[in-house]
């Protein structure tokens, strides 16, 4: 398990963005992630489901300005996912049976507090939003730790959430995304992939209380708002600064378009012509 262990990182950056018939339906969503090193990027496409069946086309840009396209398809009836990639003509497969055994090692990670003390709010927020000409109620959480033998060590997590119900296309999307985390032990909503994320362990605790809260409210989440911020600078250069004032993590989900429109088979596919490869490879890694 150790050797495939990595390749959760890869995954999760596919799976952190899926927001999961009459016609089929179609979901637009846009992501912009900043992460501490790394710069900036910025993720969109659309998401279509079948009961079945998604496919995803996702085009990033990154800091360069360069920009790539990736593709994701999701098979529940034939228990595998494929991670494609047209500019290279290659596509890494993901059997279920890898995606239960991630699931059960994710499992197995206790949150851990990081050496802070944590105190968490939460807010039901008075204004409401309209995201994708859908009316929404948000909801925002906030957790400062502080360490116990650093005062001056400190780290911030904020997010707001904002959620819609009994909107066109709701049911399809909770019956697959309900589908999907039955056929592979993995949720792919937002909370549960970034507590379970093992880059961000040792915000494990905070993160569970923030999740419990998201968990039990009503509806679907269209738009997410979420930051990491530490006063210490994340990649280790001496000195601190305010509290939480570098960002760690930063990311701004949202859902652009539902609507329903008829979508090609052959889109469920990987083309013949392409050639399969492990993940890493096929993403240039």
């Amino acid at each position: 398990m150790k050797t495939r262990f990595p390749k959760i990182l890869y995954v999760a950056l596919f799976l952190l963005i899926a927001a999961g018939v009459r016609a089929d339906l179609v979901v637009g969503s846009k992501t912009d992630i900043e992460l501490a090193g790394m710069g900036k990027m910025a993720m969109s496409g659309e998401q279509c489901f079948r009961p079945d069946r998604s496919y995803t086309r996702m085009t990033t840009t990154g800091i360069s300005g360069m920009s790539a396209e990736s593709v994701e398809i999701i098979r529940l009836d034939k228990e595998v996912q494929w991670v494609v990639f047209p500019a290279q003509t290659k596509y890494a497969e993901i059997p279920f049976a890898e995606i239960k055994e991630i699931a059960a090692a994710l499992d197995t990670i206790k949150p851990q507090s990081g050496g802070y003390t944590w105190a968490t709010s939460f807010t039901k927020l008075d204004s409401s939003m309209t995201v994708a000409g859908i009316a929404c109620r948000g909801f925002a959480g906030k957790a400062v730790g502080v360490k116990a033998d650093d005062p001056s060590d400190t780290s911030i997590i904020e997010f707001k959430q904002f959620f819609a119900s009994d909107f066109d296309g709701e049911k399809e999307l909770k019956a697959f995304r309900d589908a999907y985390k039955t056929a592979t032990g993995l949720d792919d909503r937002f909370f549960s992939q970034i507590q379970e994320n093992p880059m961000l362990q040792q915000y494990g605790e905070p993160l569970r209380q923030l999740a419990e809260k998201v968990d039990i409210q009503a509806g679907t989440p269209l738009k997410t708002s979420f930051v990491i911020k530490v006063s210490k600078d994340p990649m280790g250069v001496s000195g601190t600064k305010k509290l939480g004032g570098n960002v760690l993590l930063k990311i701004e989900n949202e859902i652009t378009s539902i609507k329903h429109n008829t979508i090609e088979d052959s889109l469920f596919e990987v083309p013949a012509s392409y050639t399969k490869s492990e993940l890493g490879p096929a993403m240039g890694m």
